[in-house]
């Protein structure tokens, strides 16, 4: 039972709105996964060259292991940024503003 994509496809357009609409969110939902999945990865791999080269450089100043691998996670490294922005969106937000009404 196998079915062709062209024979899928042709099946799809000659099927209802609703039917449509549910195969689409299917497909962006499994597209988004992907998506996501190997922005993550690039993140690890980014972040994984970061801490190997401090593992190389602990090693070199005889730094215990506990030590050399003790870099922040990702989600400390977005917490911290986080609260940078709104930090600097509440600062931004507390000063008092000066409006100068000129009457004609």
């Amino acid at each position: 039972m196998t079915i062709s994509m062209a024979g899928f496809l042709e099946k799809l357009r000659s099927s209802d709105e609703g039917a449509k609409t549910r195969w689409i969110i299917i497909f962006t939902s499994i597209i988004m996964v992907i998506v996501i999945y190997v922005w993550l990865a690039y993140f690890n791999t980014l972040f994984a060259v970061s801490d190997n080269s401090s593992a190389i450089a602990a090693n070199q100043n005889n730094v215990p292991k506990e030590i050399a691998h003790s870099s922040p996670t990702i989600l400390e490294r977005m917490a911290s940024a986080y609260h940078a922005f709104t930090g600097a969106i509440g600062n931004v937000l507390k000063f008092q503003k000066e409006y100068t009404i000129k009457p004609n």
